[in-house]
């Protein structure tokens, strides 16, 4: 689904496009390359290739997979990218390790079938082949930078292009619409990290939001960050969204 000039809606089990379990994917189109953010859950990952095929996305242009962490929705579909289309992956130095083993106590897996949020038989797809992100990744159209953010997991990351729509966040579960961020109940996430790291949203004046699960936001969408320091600059707990 074509969003703006640039980029597009390629995944995502919410919107039905693609495998229920998968996050939204984005595609970020260029000249010559495309850039995806995130891989989806790992279980029908062909079905992501099917809609840039329809929308008119050359496949073989896709170079690089940014995953924003190591959560099942959201990098399961490494190795099948890694394999077909010779992807490079990248991850955070922190959340490496995660994305390498099938450990559902490790991964949160484990908590999260027994939330209702997976199935029984839905197995985490390991992958070892994942590059380190910095404070940039350079490709070979983009320069896109790099927010690490711990909260939500480990150490996620926000990655920022400067595109013809504008100056755009992919948040994965870091931030959403309204200021909503997600803290889940177990070991990883936590809300004194989201204090602690919430300042790094300060004055980026981004244009476009694309968050991993809900709706996006296509102009002036620095108001729903500076939403997420205010909430967390008050007594009462922020507003927080059960995503997986």
């Amino acid at each position: 689904m074509k969003v703006t000039d640039d980029v597009y809606l390629v995944g995502s089990g919410e919107y039905g496009i693609s495998d229920d379990y998968d996050c939204n994917v984005y595609a970020v189109k260029g000249k010559e390359e495309i850039i995806l953010i995130d891989s989806g859950a790992g279980r029908n990952t062909s079905k992501i290739l099917e809609v840039m095929k329809r929308d008119g996305l050359d496949i073989s242009k896709i170079s690089t997979v940014l995953l924003t962490h190591s959560h099942a929705d959201h990098a399961c579909g490494s190795k099948f990218f890694y394999h077909e289309l010779g992807c490079d992956i990248y991850i955070s130095e922190e959340e490496k390790a995660l994305l390498e083993v099938d450990d559902e106590d490790l991964s949160g897996l484990k908590i999260a079938k027994r939330s209702g949020l997976y199935d029984e038989n839905y197995r985490f797809v390991p992958f070892l082949n994942s590059k380190i992100a910095g404070d940039k990744i350079v490709t070979e159209e983009f320069e896109i930078k790099c927010i690490p953010f711990k909260g939500h997991s480990r150490q996620s990351i926000c990655y920022l292009f400067d595109l013809q729509s504008g100056l755009c966040m992919f948040s994965g579960d870091v931030v959403f619409s309204g200021g909503v961020i997600s803290v889940l109940n177990c070991g990883d996430s936590s809300l004194k990290d989201y204090r602690e790291n919430i300042h790094k949203f300060e004055n980026l004046n981004i244009d476009c939001l694309f968050p991993g699960h809900m709706t996006f936001c296509l102009k002036n969408s620095q108001k729903h960050l500076d939403k997420a320091i205010e909430n967390l600059s008050e007594i009462y707990l922020p507003r927080v969204q059960c995503v997986k």
